[in-house]
């Protein structure tokens, strides 16, 4: 059938204008006939989410309202980081510098502050919500640029450009018959203008010319676009984007003999050439690309419990106090309108007779039957809900709901399989806001300008025109430029990492664009994937670095295994970017023995120069150590020599014996003797001493000399 709508589209191509627009007319509005069904339901259940008149004015228990506001903050809840990394092992600095270049703009791009346009979670938030309820999301991304012209309508400077995320509603977009997103031929979006709509997008003259009248709903019905706008009046148009002639044509739904505007080629260039990312859709169809509401999964329980609740309603306002009572006891019909602890005096109750009782004086309908009616109403209702929440995945953790008497492996259990059914629907949330900042990548790096880009990005990557004037600057002086220069020259250019961004097959192959989770974590998850990761790494390291530092294991193979392990928890890969800088710096293999060769060369080299300092040092000191002390042994020498002296000539002076005297004399001159041996013993070793010193000085001199 594709292969059939693509013949048909390029016969319809060569015939007459007034054909091709009468044929792109049926075209959607066969697209439009196709989806009639899935389009009434969905309305219907917008008014049910809204509570709406209509189908939802009626609704006294809004399960989808519920479900929804229950599902949408599990699936989405925060805007997205993005992480774009090179794809190969193999270091390329060009691809690391465009990766570092496309998440500096996607993050600028999702938080770009820009009051003009929408911004990019209140976007993603409402193609979530439009996914829940009528079964698609959609967003779509566009370029605009101001330009200012010269007389001759010339483009002359560039005022300003922006891309942007615009939310489209569900039912403003139409697609040619496909079972998959990949082989949708062509993809249509509506606009309903008004006159001034019309001129403002369009110009006065192609306004000028439209047919305006009260917009229809899909069942072919007048209705207004707001209550506000009950009278208004608007030209449908449709801006078809048909993918194998890489055309654009705009057709006004009414018909006509011409285009709207001239049938134009393709004006972004993207890969995929629309300008939409594949609708985000929680039900995937086998048979075809319409999409299945998930409130059709439960539609009849929920209509079941709509039934209950109301019969609910209805037995608790037929449980009321209703009786009758005599009319002979005066006061009795004061008691039900009395306040609480009031006492009635009940004056003729005699009148009914002896014995007789206030009790039997009334009669009071009885509600016991009610009641027993009303509890298994109740029941049932809840059974009703816990099968809905079942068909859902909806676990009573995740509502916020518990009983007192659960554990807390039963609470976790609840927990755990309930995020597992969430999987899919995070996964495809994840994949739609992926694609979305892929087509935004592509579209913003292709589409702006280079310094526009620059700004967004504060990228601090050289611009070729630097590197030029840098070299010419090396050539004409001669002297290397600074170490800041050097650093700033080995990285690649602006200009070689923008255009491996802007070349579609270079940017697929080399740089990965991802995005971390965009739902809020499990704290308690966190901290056990946290501890875990922790416990694993610790193992690991202790089990593979002595391999390493015993040269049994390289450090690629240390990263890779490493790597493998991380990424099996969540922590992991966030600190994947780090962990590939283990052994950066470090060269390999038969590079890294030489180089630790040559450095323990040079370590020993300039071991051996502090070793001859440090001799010579401690030679000087030896040096200076035996001066002091042979000064010391000289001064005590002769302060000894002086002191006896001293002491001889007072002997002598006392001495008066000749005897004695003579005695004495013999004495001292065998003093005088042994000192001057002391002496000479002295001036020996002395001598001997500098001797020795002066052989080790010249040793070294003459090691030095080959001698």
């Amino acid at each position: 059938m594709a292969k059939k709508a693509r013949s048909e589209v390029a016969e319809a191509a060569s015939k007459p204008v007034n054909e091709q627009v009468r044929f792109w007319v049926g075209e959607v509005e066969a697209a439009l006939k196709r989806e009639k069904a899935y389009r009434k339901e969905a309305r219907g259940l917008i008014e049910v989410y809204e509570a709406e008149e209509g189908e939802g004015a009626d609704i006294p228990f809004n399960i989808l309202f519920s479900n929804t506001e229950t599902l949408a903050p599990a699936l989405y809840s925060q805007p997205p980081r993005p992480d774009s990394q090179p794809r190969s092992k193999v270091e390329n600095p060009v691809a690391t510098a465009g990766a570092g270049l496309v998440d500096a703009y996607l993050t600028t791009f999702i938080d770009s502050g820009d009051a003009r346009y929408l911004d990019f979670h209140t976007a993603i938030n409402g193609a979530v919500i439009h996914a829940l309820v009528p079964g698609r999301g959609l967003v779509r991304l566009h370029y605009k640029a101001k330009v200012e012209r010269n007389e001759e309508q010339e483009p002359t400077k560039l005022l300003d450009e922006s891309v942007f995320l615009e939310q489209l509603d569900w039912d403003k977009v139409v697609f040619g018959y496909a079972k998959t997103w990949a082989a949708v031929p062509w993809v249509a979006f509506i606009h309903t203008f008004t006159k001034e709509e019309a001129e403002d997008e369009l110009g006065k003259e192609i306004a000028g010319k439209l047919t305006y009248e009260r917009p229809k709903n899909p069942d072919g019905e007048t209705e207004a676009r707001t209550t506000s706008e009950e009278t208004a009046t608007v030209a449908t148009l449709y801006e078809v984007w048909h993918r194998q002639s890489k055309k654009v044509l705009w057709v006004e739904a009414c018909g006509g003999e011409t285009f709207v505007k001239a049938p134009f080629d393709d004006p972004y260039q993207l890969e995929q050439f629309y300008p939409i990312p594949e609708p985000l859709q929680f039900f995937q169809r086998i048979s075809c690309f319409i999409p299945v509401p998930l409130y059709r999964l439960y539609k009849q329980q929920a209509q079941e419990l709509n039934r209950i609740t109301r019969r609910i309603t209805k037995l608790i306002e037929a449980m009321k106090i209703r009786g009758f009572y005599d009319s002979n006891v005066e006061g009795l019909e004061k008691i039900f309108e009395s306040e609480e602890n009031t006492l009635i005096a009940l004056t003729s109750l005699a009148a009914l007779g002896q014995g007789a009782k206030a009790e039997n004086a009334i009669w009071l309908v009885p509600i016991e039957k009610y009641v027993v009616v009303l509890q298994q109403l109740i029941v049932q209702r809840q059974q009703i809900k816990t099968v809905i929440y079942e068909i859902m995945g909806i676990a009573d953790i995740m509502r916020g709901s518990t009983m007192a008497s659960e554990t807390l492996g039963a609470q976790e259990l609840k927990n755990k399989w309930g995020t597992l059914r969430l999987k899919r629907g995070q996964n495809a949330v994840a994949t739609f806001i992926r694609n979305t900042l892929r087509l935004a990548a592509e579209l913003g790096l292709s589409k702006l300008s280079d310094e526009t880009i620059r700004q967004m990005t504060g990228s601090g990557l050289p611009r070729q025109a630097e590197m030029d004037q840098v070299e010419q600057q090396i050539q004409l002086g001669g002297q290397p430029p600074p170490p800041e220069v050097q650093a700033k020259m080995a990285l690649p250019t602006f200009e070689e990492a923008l255009t491996l961004c802007r070349t579609d097959i270079l940017r697929r192959y080399l740089i990965d664009i991802e995005t971390n989770s965009t739902i809020d974590a499990d704290a308690s998850e966190d901290k056990a994937d946290m501890g875990e990761f922790f416990n694993a790494l610790s193992q690991f390291l202790n089990g593979l670095v002595p391999l390493l530092e015993k040269g049994l294991m390289p450090m690629e193979v240390l990263k890779a295994t490493l790597m493998a392990m991380a990424k099996r928890f969540r922590l992991g890969r966030e600190l994947a970017p780090s962990l590939l800088q283990i052994g950066q710096g470090q060269p390999q293999g038969a590079a890294a023995n030489e180089q630790a060769k040559k450095q323990l060369e040079e370590q020993g080299k300039q071991l051996a120069e502090a070793q001859k300092k440090v001799q010579v040092e401690t030679e000087k000191v030896a040096k200076e150590q035996q001066k002091l002390a042979k000064d010391r042994m000289s001064f005590e020498l002769a302060q000894a020599q002086a002191q006896v002296q001293a002491t001889i000539k007072e002997l002598q002076s006392q001495m008066k014996d000749a005897k004695a005297k003579a005695q004495l004399d013999s004495m001292l001159l065998k003093i005088q003797a042994a000192t001057e041996r002391m002496n000479m013993a002295a001036q020996a070793a002395s001598e001997q001493e500098e001797g020795a010193a002066h052989e080790s000085a010249e040793s070294p001199e003459k090691e030095a000399s080959g001698e």
